[in-house]
């Protein structure tokens, strides 16, 4: 039986190097020059396969994908864009579409895709479900692996079951978020990646190089049930030569790409503290470093004019140039309240409601913002939902800085209370994004708790020196893997100077 497929695509010399690879492949094909025409035939036609661009005139590509699924169809749909920005990839996945491609592309590959969907099937609930030597029975929720159960807790099973039923699509972090954890829970992509983690260490015979569950760059993941084998049918010259035409304009395109990214890095970079301020008792360090060119990461320092100062870190929920973006604007509404200070909750107050009235959907933001007065070491802080900052003791002893209120930008309203501690000389403060506790070794185990220990260790050492500490054992950790989020760690400790300041003024 002869699958057929529907080719929309507007470059005269690409749709006709497609229609010949996918005719020599015993496709019978159908195929429309603009999105009108493309749109009618899809919502007519009984199709296998759909093979959409993006940028059409008329109609486009995103129109389709959407009329397509809201009548209801299940028909696959495969999108070639020349677009590599995530937002782009996410809103046609978003829209209904099972897969992208970007241009340029190797022909073999993009059928390579496109049969995997064909064949593609849906297993029941009640079925069991093989991949390599493993069965997953997905009505008694057990994995077994020659005979023997492979544990599992349920929110990986659940995971694997999701991928499982829909293998060969590329599924972003957020459709998985909202189907095994559930859009009613506040939590990140990364939680994503920590059970997808565990997961591979438990069905991956080399986790580093999963064979299963595939990465999909600045998107999320892909289920293989099995590698797609090699079409030994080389493609057509015209398919070559289409190939080739669209390597050359993907390599300028990119190559302006990285120049602006590199652009908007250096900005952000001018936007964190480029040296902590001079304070006579105090010392401060910070260092952050986006997993991307940039990120999301954001931490600062704020001088009063009455000698306290503020400290601030803050973690934008998700990475590349959208969390950049709000970070920006983050920024800008810090630095306001330099100029007109209040307590810490009612600052952060303030920069909730600025965040929620420019925070794109889907998009929180977590902070700690703290006041110090470096005379008498009171510290004034509010936590909207980041990972809580920890005094070291010069005995070695942790305080835990407890208490909050829910992340900026999701509730307008969200009222914060201001909690108090005390720095004593010789005391260190640490904060730090989840970048830090959430580091991966190959193993799978996070570096967690050992930030802890790290600042306890050098707890005698200057705030630069703790800060390097920290990210230096963080990256022995991760064994020169590369980073899954922005890293931030700001360490301030109060030196016994204060006193000879004090007695200094007495005298």
């Amino acid at each position: 039986m002869k699958h057929r497929v529907l080719i929309v695509e507007d470059d005269p010399a690409l749709l006709r190097g497609l229609k010949d690879n996918f005719s020599s492949k015993g496709y019978l094909v159908e195929s429309a020059a603009d999105g009108e025409r493309g749109l009618e035939l899809a919502l007519e036609g009984a199709f296998d396969l759909i093979l959409l661009d993006i940028m059409l005139p008329k109609v486009n590509g995103y129109e389709i994908c959407r009329a397509v699924r809201e009548q209801g169809s299940e028909i696959p749909i495969l999108m070639l864009t020349a677009k590599g920005q995530e937002e782009d990839v996410i809103l046609g996945l978003n829209l209904g579409a099972d897969d992208y491609v970007v241009k340029p592309f190797r022909i073999r590959e993009l059928l390579a895709r496109a049969n995997a969907l064909v064949r593609r099937t849906q297993p029941k609930q009640d079925e069991v479900f093989q991949f390599g030597d493993f069965e997953m029975d997905l009505g008694a929720h057990k994995l077994f692996r020659g005979g023997h159960e492979v544990p599992l807790t349920a929110k990986e099973f659940r995971l694997l079951a999701h991928f499982a039923m829909r293998q060969g699509r590329a599924l972003p972090r957020d459709e998985i978020l909202n189907a095994v954890w559930g859009s009613s829970i506040i939590v990140t992509g990364r939680s994503v990646d920590r059970c997808v983690t565990t997961l591979r260490a438990k069905i991956e015979s080399d986790p580093r190089n999963p064979v299963y569950i595939q990465t999909v760059r600045d998107i999320g993941y892909r289920f293989e049930r099995e590698l797609p084998s090699e079409d030994p049918n080389p493609p057509s010259a015209a398919g070559l030569r289409v190939a080739r035409e669209r390597l050359a304009e993907a390599e300028q395109a990119e190559r302006a790409m990285a120049a602006e990214l590199e652009q908007a890095a250096e900005i952000q970079r001018q936007l964190l503290p480029t040296a902590a301020p001079a304070v006579a008792g105090l010392d401060l360090a910070g260092y952050n470093a986006a997993c991307r060119t940039v990120g999301g990461d954001y931490y600062d320092f704020l001088s009063y004019p009455d000698g306290r100062i503020g400290i601030v870190i803050a973690d934008v929920a998700g990475k590349g140039m959208p969390a950049a973006l709000v970070m920006a604007s983050l920024q800008a509404k810090v630095q306001a309240l330099a100029d007109a200070p209040g307590d810490t909750a009612e600052m952060v107050g303030r920069l909730n409601r600025g965040i929620a009235g420019a925070c794109p959907p889907n998009r929180f933001v977590t902070l700690f913002f703290a006041v110090l007065d470096p005379p008498t070491g009171e510290l004034a802080y509010s936590n909207a939902g980041h990972n809580p900052p920890f005094l070291v003791r010069p005995n070695g002893e942790i305080a835990l800085l407890e208490g909050g209120g829910p992340p900026l930008g999701i509730l307008p309203s969200a009222r914060y209370r201001e909690e108090r501690a005390r720095m004593a000389p010789g005391d260190v403060l640490l904060l730090y994004s989840d970048g830090v506790t959430e580091a991966f070794n190959p193993a799978g185990e996070e570096f967690d708790e050992r930030v802890k220990e790290v600042v306890v260790e050098n707890r005698g050492e200057p705030a630069a020196a703790i800060v390097k500490a920290v990210h230096e054992a963080v990256a022995s950790w991760t064994e020169g893997q590369p980073a899954t989020d922005d890293i931030t760690v700001v360490a301030a400790r109060r030196t016994a100077q204060v006193r000879a300041v004090l007695e200094s003024c007495l005298s």
